[in-house]
Order: C-alpha cells, then structure tokens, then sequence
C-alpha cells in the first residue's frame, strides 16, 4: 500500500510542477483501506503543493469515512453539509436536463425525490426511457403521473441491502400507507413489537423510514411507492384483508372497511360481507 500511495504522490507532484491540481474523490464511504490510508497521508504530505482537495461522502455507512473527515477538519480543512435542493433550484436542474420549462404536473411529481440531485437526474432519465415527457415550445410537459421503473430500481437495490426481516417489515408497513403504527406491522407480521425492534431500527438507520410524530413514515413518497408498487398485486390484495380482519376484530369497522374495498376482487364475497 505504501508504495502505491508513493507513486500516486509523486504523479500528482508532477502535475502540480506544471499546473494547479484538484484532486476530487466522491463516495468516499465506499473506499477502500488503501484509498483512506492514502487519503490520510497525501493532504498533509502535499500541503506545500499547488494541490487542492475535495472529498464527499454519503452520512450512510460512513464510519470510516467520518474518522477521516475529523483527522483532516483537525488539520485546517472545512467541511461543508450539502442540503437538499430547494424548489427553485430543483426546476432550474430539471430546465437544464430537459431543455425546457417544467410544468406544475412535472414538479409535483419531482417533489417525491426531495431535492436529492441525483435521484432527480435518474427521474428525468427513466421518464424518458417511458417516453413520458414532451417538450414542445419551450415547455415540458409530463404526459403520465408514475414513478419511472429506472427510479424504482435505484430504491428497491438499496432496499435488498437490507435483512430479509427489515424488507418483509418494509413491505407489510407499505400496504398499510405511507404512515403506519408500530404495533400495526408488527401484528402483520405476527410478532410482539419487541420483536421487530431490530428490523425497525435497521430501517431507521438506512432512512427508509422515520420518525413522525406518533407513528412512523416512509421518509418520502417516493420511497413508499417503489416498495407498494414492487408488492404483486394478488400478494397486496391478499395483505390488505389481512389488516382489514385485524381491524375487524378490535371493532374498527369504519378502517377496515377501507381495506376491505382496496383488497377485495370480483367474486370475493368474504371481502364484501
């Protein structure tokens, strides 16, 4: 390792014997220990040269990453928090992706994703791909409201990261809504709530879902649709009546009435007695 960081020191003293460098490095969560041990070194081995440094990391599996950021904040760097992008910025991105003014159907659509630049890059890409923009004039128009499949992708691969329990949690709390109660998806499951402590901690962690109030949420609309959609729908169906009797049986027939329509199918007489 210390070789390798050798050679990489002595390219980017030649560059920067000719000409200004900036050494950029993303996803930094991700590094391996030879890049972090090289990263520790090289900003305090090269600081005499015309060399800058950018560094980014996701606050996501970053453990490692963050001990970097402190040793190298304690050496005279600054650390900057990137907030999500407002509205306004978040239509003039899209403007520039598309080549058009975005119209309110668009945006609202957009709103789903956060202010999170990249997901509204890949958002813009997938509605492509679905041939569900048009531009005409100068104005962007969204020809049908869903979240393209490429988006659902994106989320669905983060959510496989996750242990089978904590994707079975994620996917019983998605049928009951975007907000839901603990003890709720825990009788789904058929366990004490105590028992999928571990699971709801897991997504808490991975920010599938946060705290709200009294209950818990899917941590934006986006999220909770690419997991309801990915749900076959007889297996979704099939998951409404469920907490349709669960509701049944605490007397709540008002709620349940609700997922006894969205879970019931032409001929079902047990959905509609």
């Amino acid at each position: 390792q210390i070789q390798a960081i050798s050679l990489v020191r002595e390219h980017i003293v030649d560059l920067a014997d000719a000409a200004p460098v900036l050494v950029a490095v993303d996803d930094i969560q991700f590094a391996d220990s030879a890049t972090m041990l090289a990263l520790r070194l090289l900003p305090r081995q090269l600081s005499h040269r015309r060399v800058g440094w950018v560094l980014a990391r996701s606050m996501k599996h970053a453990a490692c990453a963050e001990s970097l950021f402190r040793l190298l904040s304690s050496e005279g760097g600054t650390e900057v928090t990137l907030d999500r992008l407002s509205a306004s910025v978040a239509a003039e991105l899209v403007a520039e992706l598309t080549g058009g003014q975005p119209d309110e159907g668009l945006l609202a659509l957009l709103s789903a994703v956060g202010g999170n630049p990249m997901l509204i890059r890949e958002f813009i890409a997938g509605l492509r791909e679905e041939r569900l923009l048009r531009v005409s004039q100068g104005r962007v128009t969204l020809l049908a409201e869903r979240v393209p499949r490429r988006v659902q992708r994106i989320t669905l691969s983060k959510m496989s990261e996750l242990r089978p329990g904590t994707q079975q949690l994620l996917e019983a709390a998605a049928v009951l809504g975007r907000s839901f109660a603990v003890a709720d998806v825990a009788e789904m499951l058929g366990q004490s709530p105590l028992a999928v402590l571990p699971a709801f901690h897991e997504a808490l962690a991975a920010r599938f879902i946060v705290v709200d109030s009294d209950v818990l949420s899917f941590r934006d609309t986006l999220t909770w649709s690419a997991v309801t959609e990915a749900i076959p729908e007889p297996v979704s169906r099939a998951l409404r009546l469920q907490f349709a009797e669960i509701l049944l049986k605490r007397g709540s027939t008002l709620p349940a009435a609700e997922y006894l329509l969205r879970g019931a199918w032409r001929g079902d007489r047990r959905g509609l007695d």
